[in-house]
């Protein structure tokens, strides 16, 4: 194999300056300020069994949101259709379970609007 002389790229992070490459305090300096979630986000309104802990119910209704007066149904007006129903985020991407989401809560709506 031939040499090119390749050298690592060591990303300048001024918090981890004072620290030696690739030593534990180091790789903790280096997560703390370089770890990101940028593409696929969940679980900000967390789907669960209580209000307490979560934001929606297991039909996707948010909770304590109920329609408007003047109305006869007693379902509540608004869901959430989206990644960030998501209890816990998928170990792949999160567009498939997205799908799946919206296809349950189409048949959903559905089912409470005869």
């Amino acid at each position: 194999m031939i040499n090119k002389g390749a050298q690592p790229f060591i990303p300048p992070i001024a918090e981890c300056a004072n620290l030696t490459y690739c030593s534990d305090a180091y790789l903790a300096c280096y997560l703390k300020y370089m770890t990101l979630n940028l593409w696929h986000p969940t679980g900000t309104c967390k789907m669960g069994q209580s209000p307490i802990d979560s934001v929606v119910d297991s039909n996707l209704r948010v909770f304590g949101v109920k329609r408007g007066l003047g109305t006869t149904r007693t379902n509540p007006m608004l869901r959430v259709v989206d990644a960030s129903v998501m209890p816990v985020i998928t170990s792949g991407n999160t567009q498939c379970p997205t799908y799946t989401l919206a296809e349950k809560a189409a048949a959903l709506i559905i089912a409470d609007n005869p």
